[in-house]
C-alpha cells in the first residue's frame, strides 16, 4: 500500500481510506473523522508536492514534517495500525480495564488523538523524547479538546522503561518511530493479551538512512494471557521510512566526568609525591596536644604521604588510611616504612569511603574516637558527601578537628584557561566545594579556618600548577553553650539509631544492603500476637518502624537530625538562636503586678509514625525550649527514660480532655497549671503525632501514671487560630488546628498573658510562645520551596523520591494517570490519602504513611504470604518491600 492522494478536507481523506478499503470498522471510521488533522500540522504547512518533499499538505495521505528534523506518519499508517489494535481488542479482551495504551515517539500528538477516541475511557500516554514537541502536542491535544487526566504527554525515551514513572503495563503500545530491533523494554511493558505495533528496519540494501529515516517494516508482536509472545508482519503494508527511534544518550565521556583507575594511577611512581600535603602541615598549631597519642583517620589516603607524616615523629599520631585501593595502601605501608614510622603507628584499610556500608561504618565508628578527621582532596557528589560529613562530625571526640582541602567552585573557571600554567583537571562540578557548603556540614563546630582561595599545587604528577580550593578546620565542643541544646537533640536522635543499629529488632545493623523484609515481618508479628490488646497498631510493632525509618534514612542519606537529605539543621538552629535573642512581646493582656516565675519541663513524647517526618515541629520545639526532653516511643533508651519521667509526683499532658474522663477532676488550664509550679516543677508531655497517634500515645501514658491530669488550651482561642504549617502543607486545613510546636506556643503565650514567666527545673527562661512559633519559618520555607517544585517542574532528580523510579508492577494498580496539567483530587486506595498534584501521588507512594499503612494491613495479615514473600531486588528500593498487592 502507498500513498492514496492529496485531498482538500479530512472529511475527503477519509472518505479515500474507506474506499481503498484501508479502514472499515465504524469506530475506527468515527475516530478519524472525529480527529482534525489540521490541528495537528503546522498551521504553516501549504501544498507543494515537489518531488523529495513532504509538503503535500494537511490532507494529503502522506506524512507531513513537523519540524525538529520528524514527522507525522502518512494517514492510510495509522488507519492501518488503528484497525489492527481495534480488531485485536474485539477478538482478544483484554485481561483488565480500564485499558492502559501507550504510544511512543508521539511528535504532535495525532495519534494519541486517534487512540483515545478510539478507546474513549482508556488512558492514553504518549511518549516523546524532543521536549518542543511535548509542548506542541500537548496545546494541540487541548486545542482538540482533551483535557482530561486520562490523556497525557510526557518527555522520554521509547527505549527506556524508567520514562514511564511510575512504571506500569499497556494493553496496547504504538510506536511511530524505526528500531532495529524490538525493544525488549516495549514488550515487558505489554500486559496479558496486549498488542504492540512497532517499526522494526530491515537488513537490505533499502535500509540505509534517508534525511534521518530508514526503511522499515512493521510488525505486530501479540502476548497471550500466559504472557508468550508471537510476531508478524501488518498485512497489506510494504517496506516504509521512519524516523529512527532515538536511543537514550550515552553516559558523559568527557575528562572530568570519567572514573579514575586509581590502582593504574598509583601503580607507578608516586601519582601526588612523598610530600604532606602542605595545608595540612600548616594546620599543626591546631592540633590536639592533651592526647599522648591522637587519634587520625585519613579518607582517600591514597599512597600514603599524609599518615606517614602524621605518625612520624615529633607529631605521633595513631593513624588510620582509608582507601579503595590496594595498590595505593601498599605503597603507603611501603612510604611509612622508608619514614621509619613504628608499624604500630599505622593502620591501612582497603575499603571504599562510603557510610551506608558496614566495613567502612566499622573502621569510622570503631571503639575510640577520632581526634582528627582528614579529607585531602577526597571529592563525593553533594549528597554522600553531606551523609559522610554528618557521620565524620558524629566520630569525633570532644575538641575533635576536621581538616579538609578540596577544590573550589572556581575550579571551573580555570578548566577554560589557555594558560597551561593553571591546573585544569579536578573533580566534575557537582563535586566542587564551598566553604559555605563545608559550614553547614560542620555546623555546630567551632570553625577555625574557612577560606576559599588560589594556591600552586606541586604534588606529584597529578597536581600542578594554580588551582582555586577550599581549606576548612572546625573543632567539635559539645559543651558549647550556644549549641547546648543541638546537641541534646542530636544525641536523642543518635540514641534511637543506635538501639536500631545494636538492638535485637531487624535490620539490626543500619549498613546491611538488603532490607530483611521476611525478618522484621515475622518480627513484627511476633509483637503483634503479644500485644494485640493495644489501641494503636502502630504502638505494638513500633520497633519496627523505627528499624525501617533508620534504614532507609541511613540507606537514602537523609539527615537523621531534620529528616531531608537537603539538610536544614543549620536554617533551623539558626532561626532558634535569632528568636531567643528577639526580645520578647508585650502581652496584650498583661498587667502591672509582678510576674511570676513557674517552673515547668517540657517533654515531647513522639509517635514512632511521626519519627525522621522532614515536616514534624518536635525537632524545633526541642532545640528552641533550653532542657526540654524528646522521647521516641519504641525505642529502648527513650522508652527507659519516658518510663522514669513518667512516674514523676506532678506530670500533665498537653491534650484536649476526652469525654469519658471527668473534666473537673482530670484537667486543668494552663493558668492553674502555671499557679501550681511556682515551688515544684511540673512535668509536661507534649503527644506529637496525627489525631490518632496521639490518642494511642495518651492512653500508654495513663497506663504508667494514673495520676497524670490533661492541660487544655483555651477552646475559643484555639478555633480563631490557624496553623501556618498545615495551611502551607493542606490549602485550607489549618484553621482551628495546631501543630505540635503550635500548641506549645500557644501554651507559653497563654501563661505570659497571666503575669507569668516560664522557666525549666534548671530555671532558665524560655522563649515567648510568639517566639517560638516564629522558629517555624524555615520549616515553612522549605516546604514552600518543595510545593513549588512540585508545582513547575518534575522532581524525579529528587534523591528523596528515586525509589519511586524502581516500583514495580504490584502497585500499578494504586497509580493515578497523569494528567497533560497536574489538577484535580486523587486518593490513595491502601492509606485513604488525598493528593492533588500527580507529583505529590508519586512522592506518597514512596512515603512513610503509605508504608506504614500497607505494613498495617500487613499486620492483619489478610494478605500476610504476599508480604513475608516479598522479594529484594535492589538496597535502595525501599517501597518495593512494603507493597505487597492487596484486593
Amino acid at each position: 500500500m502507498t500513498w492514496t492522494g492529496i485531498h482538500t478536507s479530512n472529511d475527503k481523506l477519509v472518505d479515500s481510506l474507506i474506499a481503498n478499503n484501508t479502514i472499515h470498522s465504524p469506530p475506527v471510521i468515527k475516530a478519524l473523522r472525529e480527529t482534525d488533522r489540521s490541528i495537528y500540522c503546522p498551521k504553516s504547512q501549504k501544498p507543494r508536492p515537489q518531488s523529495g518533499s513532504y509538503n503535500h499538505g494537511v490532507f494529503a495521505d502522506a506524512p507531513q514534517s513537523i519540524g525538529y528534523k520528524q514527522t507525522i506518519s502518512a494517514p492510510f499508517i495509522h488507519a492501518t495500525a488503528l484497525e489492527a489494535l481495534f480488531s485485536h481488542s474485539q477478538t482478544t479482551p483484554p485481561t483488565a480495564t480500564p485499558l492502559n495504551i501507550l504510544d511512543v515517539g508521539s511528535g504532535s500528538g495525532i495519534m494519541v488523538a486517534y487512540l483515545q477516541r478510539l478507546f474513549h475511557s482508556a488512558t492514553v500516554t504518549g511518549v516523546e523524547v524532543i521536549p518542543q514537541l511535548c509542548e506542541i502536542s500537548r496545546q494541540n491535544l487541548i486545542s482538540d479538546n482533551f483535557t482530561s487526566p486520562s490523556t497525557t504527554i510526557i518527555n522520554g525515551n521509547g527505549w527506556t522503561t524508567t520514562t514511564i514513572n511510575p512504571p506500569r503495563t499497556f494493553n496496547y503500545i504504538y510506536v511511530g518511530a524505526g528500531a532495529e530491533t524490538i525493544p525488549a523494554s516495549l514488550s515487558n511493558m505489554l500486559s496479558p493479551n496486549g498488542r504492540l505495533i512497532v517499526p522494526v528496519a530491515q537488513p537490505s540494501p533499502n535500509s540505509e538512512l534517508l534525511n534521518n529515516q530508514r526503511m522499515n517494516r512493521i510488525q505486530v508482536i501479540d502476548k497471550d494471557s500466559e504472557g508468550n509472545t508471537t510476531v508478524s508482519d501488518l498485512p497489506n503494508l510494504d517496506l516504509i521510512r521512519f524516523v529512527p527511534l532515538v536511543h537514550p544518550p550515552p553516559p558523559p565521556s568527557s575528562k572530568m566526568s570519567k572514573m579514575v583507575d586509581y590502582d593504574v594511577r598509583y601503580k607507578k611512581g608516586w601519582a601526588y609525591g612523598k610530600q604532606p600535603n602542605s595545608y595540612l602541615v600548616s594546620c599543626e598549631r591546631f592540633f590536639p596536644s592533651s592526647s599522648p597519642q591522637p587519634q587520625l583517620i585519613s579518607l582517600g589516603e591514597g599512597q600514603g604521604r599524609n599518615i606517614a607524616y602524621m605518625a612520624a615523629p615529633p607529631l605521633s599520631f595513631n593513624c588510620t588510611g582509608v582507601d579503595s585501593s590496594v595498590v595505593g595502601l601498599k605503597k603507603a605501608g611501603l612510604l611509612c616504612t622508608e619514614k621509619s614510622v613504628p608499624p604500630s603507628s599505622i593502620t591501612l584499610k582497603p575499603e571504599k569511603v562510603d557510610e551506608r556500608t558496614e566495613p567502612f561504618h566499622s573502621i569510622l565508628f570503631a571503639t575510640k574516637k577520632w581526634d582528627v578527621v582528614l579529607s585531602i582532596f577526597f571529592n563525593l557528589p553533594p549528597l554522600p558527601r553531606r551523609a559522610l560529613n554528618r557521620d565524620c562530625l558524629r566520630s569525633l571526640s570532644k575538641n575533635g578537628l576536621v581538616i579538609v582541602e578540596c577544590f573550589s567552585p572556581a575550579q571551573e573557571v580555570n578548566r577554560n584557561r589557555n594558560d597551561g600554567y593553571f591546573f585544569k583537571a579536578g573533580p566534575p562540578t557537582s563535586e566542587l566545594v564551598s566553604t559555605k557548603d563545608l559550614e553547614k556540614d560542620f555546623y555546630g563546630c567551632e570553625i577555625l579556618d574557612s577560606t576559599m582561595t588560589r594556591r600552586v599545587l606541586n604534588e606529584g604528577k597529578f597536581h600542578r600548577g594554580e588551582a582555586c580550593v577550599t581549606q576548612f578546620v572546625a573543632k567539635f565542643n559539645p559543651d558549647n553553650l550556644k549549641f547546648k541544646s543541638l546537641f541534646s537533640w542530636r544525641k536523642s536522635i543518635d540514641a534511637v539509631f543506635d538501639d536500631v543499629n545494636s538492638g535485637s529488632t531487624p535490620p539490626n545493623s543500619l549498613y546491611r544492603e538488603d532490607f530483611p523484609c521476611e525478618e522484621i515481618m515475622a518480627d513484627a508479628k511476633t509483637s503483634y500476637l503479644g500485644n494485640s490488646a493495644k489501641s494503636d497498631k502502630m504502638l505494638f510493632c513500633a520497633p519496627q518502624l523505627l528499624a525501617i525509618s533508620c534504614w532507609y534514612s541511613t540507606q537514602r542519606q537523609i539527615c537523621r537530625y531534620c529528616g531531608v537529605s537537603e539538610c536544614f539543621c543549620d536554617s533551623i538552629y539558626d532561626s532558634v538562636i535569632e528568636n531567643r535573642s528577639a526580645p520578647a512581646p508585650t502581652p496584650a493582656t498583661a498587667t502591672a503586678k509582678a510576674k511570676t516565675t513557674v517552673y515547668i519541663d517540657f517533654v515531647v513524647l513522639s509517635h514512632p509514625n511521626e519519627f525522621l517526618k522532614s515536616t514534624s515541629t518536635a525537632k524545633i520545639a526541642v532545640q528552641a525550649l533550653q532542657g526540654a526532653k524528646n522521647f521516641v516511643y519504641g525505642s529502648k533508651e527513650h522508652d527507659a527514660g519516658f518510663a522514669k519521667l513518667s512516674s514523676a509526683s506532678r506530670i500533665r499532658v498537653l491534650y484536649p480532655c476526652p469525654d469519658s474522663f471527668d473534666k473537673d477532676i482530670c484537667s486543668e488550664t494552663v493558668e492553674e497549671m502555671c499557679h501550681n509550679s511556682t515551688t515544684t516543677p511540673t512535668t509536661v508531655f507534649i503527644p506529637d503525632g496525627t489525631w490518632e497517634n496521639t490518642k494511642a500515645l495518651v492512653s500508654q501514658l495513663f497506663e504508667e501514671n494514673n495520676d497524670v491530669k490533661f492541660v487544655t488550651l483555651d477552646s475559643e482561642r484555639v478555633e480563631k487560630s490557624e496553623s501556618k504549617l498545615l495551611s502551607e502543607l493542606y490549602q485550607g486545613a489549618g484553621v482551628g488546628r495546631l501543630s505540635t510546636l503550635e500548641a506549645i506556643g500557644m501554651a507559653l503565650t497563654t501563661g505570659e498573658d497571666a503575669n507569668f514567666v516560664i522557666a525549666n527545673s534548671n530555671a532558665e527562661q524560655y522563649l515567648s510562645g510568639k517566639n517560638l512559633n516564629n522558629c517555624l519559618d524555615p520549616l515553612l520555607n522549605h516546604v514552600r520551596a518543595i510545593n513549588s517544585a512540585t508545582l513547575i517542574k518534575s522532581d524525579s532528580n529528587n534523591p528523596d523520591n528515586d525509589a519511586i523510579t524502581q516500583m514495580q508492577d504490584t502497585i500499578n494498580k494504586y497509580n493515578s494517570p497523569s494528567p497533560l496539567f497536574p489538577i484535580g483530587l486523587r486518593r490513595c486506595i491502601i492509606c485513604g490519602s488525598a493528593m492533588s498534584t500527580y507529583l505529590r501521588m508519586k512522592n506518597h507512594l514512596s512515603g512513610r504513611k503509605h508504608c506504614e499503612a500497607i505494613l498495617s494491613k500487613g499486620l492483619d495479615f489478610t494478605s500476610s504470604t504476599a508480604i513475608l514473600n516479598a522479594q529484594i531486588s535492589d538496597s535502595a528500593d525501599f517501597a518495593q518491600h512494603f507493597l505487597p498487592t492487596f484486593e
